[in-house]
């Protein structure tokens, strides 16, 4: 199969015809451009085409017919085969030379083709050529014979689809590195559909790549039984070695290294009388002579002798070896060790001998298993850790220890002996006094020994030396000497990665030690002992679990409804009050039902903030903003706040207070006393009496709030800082409240480095709160804000920037009531715009605004305006990294939500000083 199959003679002459007939036609063509000049010009097309299609002989003719034709139609005279001019003459016969030439050149050519691919074709080889796009141009026979049965067509497929398996391997890497560089490749390759083997070799070509490749399946084949004989050979745990007739060895597998220990190289071209004895030399004679005979060796037993002289017995197979033409050319020797079976038969001997011990350790092994079950089934039949372990120590005593001695770890990590049993009363008596004894982690008694290993320590034999060196003082050293231990084994009880004791057993009859057995039955009894001692820990931890879980569910039960019960009732007076001033009411009615909206919305903020403050305090993200204030001030000032409100009209409140100066938090501290004074209020029946009290005692400022109200009882006394703990849990509670505020206090006090104590004689008897808090050096006392000053200020222009319809118009109300002009945003887009345009005095900004939040707000109308404007942020977000963040944004004051008129009114009024809190 070549580039083209061979035309007939036939079409070979059509087509130098139709040459001929085409480029006559197309001169014609052209004859209104060329006239009669250059009659030849397409013709010689013709003869090069008819040469290559053809050979020789259709080439001629294609010359002749355009020679006649030419000088019939284009050489004058026209229409005539005569030639008048000589130049004329010259040119048809210059033409019909080309024509002879490009016929005769075209030929040989042919002919070195068809040469060169019979040379191809008869190559044993496969041979295919590939272009520069890896697709095959040329297949020889042996190619597509080789390759039929996977490629049915060869031609014009790419290299890829010829040999399949190479895609995506190495050798696909390594034919085009071969291409680029014009270096030759060869490689093995293995059809996936037939298994068969080619060998492939490589030559780059200025075109693209040849390729000659041989079928070797064969050879593999031959290559794969040889090695796999040698793997057999090899890995044979018989040997097996070969030698010629003249006894030279010619091969020595690892099993014939193995057992005479002569490496291959020492052996291979050696005679193999090496390992034979030097009085069977005669005996290898004999053996050679017969081989040369023809004559086959019946297997048979000799000795051998290894490389170190050590004899060795061994059965001997001697197989000869003949060549193609059933020569005998040699001898394969398989020699087994029998040594074993010789070694084997005394073995047995010694087996029998030794039946009765390994009976006796047989009934051993069973009474051990017995005594296990009957530890496990003593271990499961109670939750009483202590109780089962002494079920099991009388198990172990006397059958397998004289002594048994259990420590328990406890929850602070000490040890505690539980269980001290003995076989003999009188020894009893002596074990007890062991208590005294019992280790620690430092000691060095065996116990402590094994637990700081956390391991099994055995003592198979205890000496003199061993007591002195493990007892701990005179007195335990003679306890030791009178007890007489022989042999001992200590064993922690682990149970989830975690000791939770430790089993000492102890032998005292001599000659009977502890051994690998005896180990292994200790340390599976005490891994039994430490699983029952740690169910029984976690049945206990269970139960007390789920005691708080129930408990705790209650307490949020409780706490639940107390928190409905709290909201509802100021939610239902705001409601009936909102109600009223929508009613059209008298002057009175609506300035009752305004009191009424704010001491309610004043209660549900306080509800609010101290559930907040609680959770931060679990979380512990309260953080204290400290500064040098006065308790004294700090109470008269919580008090005039209480007062002003009306919340002292119905009780007698006395102050009793010297200056005492603490490090705190203002607002914290404030807190503290109004949660103390609110507590005393809503316990404290009306017309009764609170005294409040402030003293420097020795380093300390101490606050006292006591009252002639309800008490508290004895039962509840040691909770009472608990969270939601009430003395009065009913849903028709007059007092009110979640029971945080105390809670909230303690937390406070404690961040403070303070702390809070409460007594009461009992219910009616009154109680009181004591705080003390660290003094500091006495301060210049702070000056207050002069809110009343604030209230006659000047007017300022206000832009209010909140996305809350209702807050944005109360604020608006409010400021306008103390002459101010105010300009309302409801988004911060909106609000940039305005202060640019208005550049108002003040901007007050909620954080939380529609589209741009309020600290992108702060930071753009800085940057428009810089410091024209007074820029106050409205949060909800109270704490330190909040204001920090306001700060940082272009705040200058930072007020919490929801904001207190009174501050927000006296901020107004005050000098501008940025970063306030």
């Amino acid at each position: 199969m070549g580039i083209r199959a061979p035309r007939t003679a036939p079409v070979r002459y059509a087509i130098a015809v139709g040459a001929a007939a085409a480029m006559v036609a197309l001169r014609a063509a052209l004859a209104p451009l060329l006239g009669d000049e250059l009659p030849f010009l397409t013709l010689i097309s013709a003869v090069v085409v008819s040469a290559w299609a053809g050979g020789f002989w259709p080439s001629m003719l294609t010359t002749g017919l355009c020679a006649a034709t030419a000088a019939f139609l284009w050489l004058p005279p026209l229409h005539t085969f005569r030639i008048r001019e000589l130049s004329d003459l010259v040119a048809l016969l210059l033409f019909i030379t080309i024509g002879t030439l490009v016929s005769t050149l075209s030929e040989t050519m042919l002919r070195g083709r068809r040469r060169f691919e019979s040379l191809l074709q008869s190559l044993d080889e496969g041979f295919v050529v590939f272009d520069r796009s890896w697709r095959s141009v040329y297949v020889n026979g042996k190619a597509a014979e080789l390759l039929q049965p996977t490629v049915p067509t060869i031609l014009g497929q790419t290299i890829w689809e010829v040999f399949p398996d190479i895609v995506g391997t190495e050798v696909e890497t390594r034919l085009r590195r071969a291409y680029e560089e014009r270096t030759p490749v060869e490689f093995e390759t293995r059809s996936s559909s037939d298994g068969r083997w080619f060998r492939n070799r490589v030559l780059p070509t200025p075109d693209g790549v040849s390729i000659f490749f041989e079928d070797v399946t064969e050879r593999k084949r031959a290559e794969e039984d040889s090695l796999r004989l040698a793997a057999i050979v090899r890995s044979a745990d018989e040997v097996i070695v070969g030698k010629d007739l003249n006894g030279i060895v010619t091969s020595w597998n690892p099993a014939a290294e193995r057992l005479f220990g002569f490496t291959a190289q020492e052996t291979i071209g050696r005679s193999i009388r090496i390992i034979v004895p030097a009085d069977r030399q005669a005996e290898e004679d004999e053996v050679l002579s017969r081989l040369r005979r023809g004559e086959t060796i019946e297997p048979f037993e000799t000795l051998r002798v290894r490389k170190d002289g050590t004899p060795i017995d061994v059965a001997v197979t001697v197989s000869p070896i003949k060549d193609a033409a059933g020569r005998i050319v040699g001898a394969s020797k398989i020699a087994r060790d029998i040594g074993g079976r010789l070694r084997g038969e005394a073995e047995r001997a010694r087996l029998l001998a030794a039946e009765q011990a390994a009976r006796a350790r047989a009934e051993l092994a069973e009474r051990r298993a017995t005594l296990l079950s009957e530890a496990s089934a003593a271990l499961s039949s109670s939750l009483d850790a202590v109780a089962t372990l002494r079920s099991v120590s009388r198990l172990v005593v006397p059958t397998f220890a004289d002594w048994c001695i259990v420590d328990l770890m406890t929850r602070e990590n000490a040890l505690e002996r539980v269980v001290v049993v003995a076989a003999d009363p009188d020894v009893g008596a002596l074990l007890a006094e062991l208590q005294r004894y019992v280790p620690d982690w430092a000691s060095s008694q065996p116990a402590a020994q094994a637990l700081r290993a956390r391991k099994t320590l055995v003592i198979p034999e205890v000496t003199e030396d061993t007591l002195v060196s493990t007892t701990r003082d005179e007195r335990h050293l003679a306890l030791m000497r009178q007890l007489r231990p022989r042999s001992a084994v200590t064993v922690p009880m682990t149970a989830r990665q975690r000791i939770v004791g430790v089993i000492t057993l102890v032998r005292t009859t001599p000659g009977h030690p502890y051994d690998a057995g005896d180990v292994a039955m200790a340390e599976e009894l005490a891994r039994r002992a430490a699983l029952a001692v740690d169910n029984a820990a976690l049945y206990t931890d269970a139960e007390q679990a789920r005691t708080q879980a129930e408990e705790a569910n209650r307490a949020k039960d409780q706490f639940l409804a107390m928190l409905g019960h709290e909201l509802r009732n100021p939610l239902g007076a705001i409601s009936v009050a909102s109600s009223v001033l929508g009613q059209a009411p008298t002057p009175e009615q609506d300035s009752r039902a305004r009191d009424v909206i704010i001491r309610q919305t004043e209660h549900l903020t306080r509800l609010v903030d101290d559930l907040l403050d609680v959770t931060r305090g679990a979380l512990g993200k309260i953080e204290l903003v400290r500064t040098e204030m006065d308790m004294a001030e700090v109470v008269r000032r919580c008090i005039a706040t209480l007062d002003g409100g009306g919340k002292l009209d119905h009780h007698v409140v006395t102050v009793d207070a010297e200056p005492a100066w603490v490090a705190a938090d203002a607002a914290r501290i404030e807190q503290i006393v109004t949660n103390l004074l609110s507590n005393s209020l809503k316990f404290t029946p009306r017309g009764g009496a609170i005294r409040v009290t402030v003293r420097r005692e020795r380093d300390e400022a101490v606050l006292r709030v006591a009252d002639d109200g309800a008490g508290i009882s004895a039962e509840l006394l040691p909770f009472v800082f608990d969270l939601f703990v009430q003395g009065d849990r009913g849903l028709d509670r007059r007092s009110g409240g979640l029971g945080v505020g105390l809670t909230l206090v303690r937390r406070l006090v404690e961040l403070h480095g303070g702390r809070v104590e409460a007594v009461s004689a009992g219910h009616g008897r009154g109680s009181e709160f004591t705080v003390r808090l660290p003094l500091v050096a006495e301060a210049a006392q702070a000056r207050g804000r002069p809110v009343e000053a604030a209230r006659g200020a000047a007017p300022k222009r206000i832009l209010v920037v909140e996305d809350n319809v209702d807050n944005r118009e109360m604020t608006r109300i409010l400021l306008e009531t103390f002459g101010h002009e105010i300009h309302e945003a409801e988004d911060g887009v909106s609000a940039v715009e305005l202060a640019v345009r208005l550049e108002p005095d003040v901007v007050l900004i909620d954080i939380g605004l529609p589209g741009i939040d309020g600290y992108e707000v702060a930071k753009q109308i800085r940057s428009k305006l810089r410091d024209r404007s007074r820029l106050i942020a409205l949060s909800g977000y109270g704490q330190q990294k909040d204001r920090q963040q306001a700060f940082e944004a272009g705040f200058d004051e930072h007020l919490l939500k929801p904001v207190d008129p009174e501050r927000l009114v006296a901020i107004l009024g005050e000098p501008r000083a940025s970063g306030r809190s």
